[in-house]
């Protein structure tokens, strides 16, 4: 790998090193022949995704960087409060393949109201910035907009508990918008100072007044059902641009995240990666450790086939 220029600790260096965008973009390139290399060798999927995140939160923070200094050139000055940006989902949970497309939030420190404006256009500005940024080093626009350049997911604490609440304690919501809240609780900071023990302590506190809403999350979990046949057999798309081939992210690994995130929230436990959530649970005798085996088996079977199917679409350019 070092010889080939594919050293994932030199990738690292390259981007901390890297003085523009256009830098970062170049040096993104390695990381999929660093990934290639570790498959050839027989890397494991859990160290894949890990080492997959490492390099990936190193790229997102320089990007960060490299916003806040040129609106700071351009007279914008410095972020006016302290500020976090979010990874949720697969990013949140460190177990993000080649692709994976954007989904992130800002949450910054509240302010008096006739100010909140003024500091949400700033930090919409930087989102602007980052999420182009990485829209250019190959992460795609989340289609369904949960973006921090989105003014929704670009907000005080205040707003963010009022959401949380509002997902939490509710009753008056579709079971669809509960399926959309689940990348929520799947948070985890890349880059800033901002205290996130309060949105944690403050998911607890709404869990304690409304148990029930982990019965509305296991429900949603089930919906998405392992695809299996009366004999067994894997039951494929019948029509369509993937007929004859099977989803594994919808049909695999979606019902075994669901299902390991419910049960680690109810435990209130607010690890994000799967695998770890799983340890927590064999500390806290909510599986056996052979339960447990099984379902790390399973889930680093499924993540390595993806991961090894991303690869070779990247090779001749074509879709994942």
């Amino acid at each position: 790998m070092v010889s080939q220029g594919n050293n994932p600790v030199a990738v690292i260096k390259g981007v901390q090193q890297a003085t523009s965008v256009e830098q970062v973009v170049v040096i993104r390139k390695n990381i999929d022949r660093a990934m290639n290399v570790i498959l050839e060798h027989g890397g494991m999927a859990q160290d894949i995704c890990q080492l997959i995140t490492t390099l990936n939160d190193h790229l997102t923070q320089k990007i960060i960087i490299l916003a806040e200094e040129a609106m700071l050139r351009e007279g914008l000055g410095r972020p006016p409060v302290l500020y976090a940006w979010i990874a949720l989902g697969s990013e949140g949970r460190r177990e993000q393949t080649l692709r994976t497309d954007q989904d992130n939030a800002i949450v910054f420190g509240d302010v008096p109201p006739e100010k909140e404006e003024e500091v949400q256009r700033y930090f919409l500005d930087l989102a602007g910035r980052v999420v182009s940024g990485l829209e250019r080093c190959g992460f795609p626009r989340c289609k369904g907009g949960i973006m921090a350049v989105n003014p929704k997911w670009c907000q005080p604490f205040r707003v963010w508990k009022g959401y949380y609440r509002h997902w939490i304690v509710d009753f008056d919501y579709p079971p669809e918008e509960t399926l959309q809240t689940m990348i929520f609780f799947d948070f985890r900071p890349i880059y800033g100072q901002y205290d996130f023990m309060k949105i944690t302590e403050f998911i607890s506190e709404c869990l304690n007044q409304r148990e029930s809403f982990l019965r509305d999350m296991a429900e949603i979990s089930v919906l998405h059902e392992t695809p299996l046949g009366f004999f067994k057999q894997l039951v494929v798309e019948k029509s369509g641009e993937h007929k004859n081939q099977l989803n594994l992210k919808m049909n695999g690994l979606t019902p075994l995240v669901d299902s390991i995130r419910t049960l680690a929230l109810g435990q209130r436990i607010f690890e994000t990666n799967t695998l770890d959530r799983i340890s927590t649970l064999v500390e806290k005798e909510v599986f056996s450790q052979a339960e447990a085996d099984d379902l790390r088996d399973a889930f680093n079977v499924i993540m390595l086939v993806r991961i090894r199917h991303h690869v070779s679409m990247i090779k001749p350019g074509r879709r994942t």
